[in-house]
């Protein structure tokens, strides 16, 4: 299998910028294709930040998988005590404290470089949040996760597994862009009774499902309680 630091720190800077809708004139061609099939992940990161900012004014907000911590500022500005971004590639995180630094806000968010699921200690959080990063996690490391964090609020985008045209395309797309080539590194597919086996043994209450048709195939799951806009799922 191919090293996922060394995976994340060569891929993560142009598939943040050909996801979030930047240009996309020195993409590959297949890249293109897979960017505009993408607005499922710009919807997934604004609801993100919809169903984490009510519940921030003054507390300590943790986000595994951060990438350049495109929501970093936003959540301070909203009234976030503190910002700890954790990320497995060096590339990313050089940046986003590069970029934090210029802005005068190094005292309040902080991004950190390393393989975070293999570490034990308890994160100092109030609000955990992910994005994508249970896909490429094992059952094991999930878990381990949950296990540092048994007070916190959470919020975890996953890619439910299920039968659609569009899982099976997004299938298509990883094996001819990468998965042939990368011994099985590649995103999983979780179902909610999965992820709650998971999680069970370590908070006090189940995590709910929040669906959205604008996010294909991916959904959140959240301890978060539940607000009046969001509706039934």
């Amino acid at each position: 299998m191919v090293d996922p630091r060394q995976f994340w720190n060569d891929k993560i800077l142009g598939w943040e910028r050909d996801r979030y809708g930047l240009e996309l004139d020195e993409s590959p061609t297949l890249e293109k294709i897979a960017s505009h099939a993408s607005s499922s992940l710009r919807r997934r990161m604004a609801l993100a930040g919809q169903l984490i900012l009510p519940h921030i004014q003054g507390k300590r907000v943790v986000e595994l998988g951060c990438g350049s911590g495109v929501l970093a500022e936003s959540l301070i500005q909203a009234g976030a005590a503190s910002y700890v971004g954790y990320d497995i590639a060096p590339a990313a995180v050089e940046g986003a404290n590069a970029r934090v630094k210029k802005e005068g806000l190094s005292d309040r968010i902080q991004f950190k470089a390393g393989d975070f699921s293999a570490e034990s200690a308890p994160f100092e959080a109030d609000q955990l949040f992910s994005l994508g990063l249970f896909d490429w996690l094992t059952h094991q490391q999930i878990e381990g996760l949950f296990r540092r964090a048994p007070k916190a609020l959470h919020l975890h985008s996953i890619s439910e597994k299920r039968r659609s045209l569009s899982q099976l395309a997004h299938r298509i797309y990883v094996h001819f862009a990468y998965g042939h080539r990368t011994q099985g590194y590649k995103p999983r597919y979780f179902s909610v009774d999965e992820m709650n086996e998971l999680a069970s043994p370590h908070l006090p209450t189940p995590l709910r499902p929040i669906r959205d048709r604008g996010m294909s195939f991916g959904i959140f799951l959240t301890n978060i309680p539940k607000s009046q806009e969001e509706g039934d799922d």
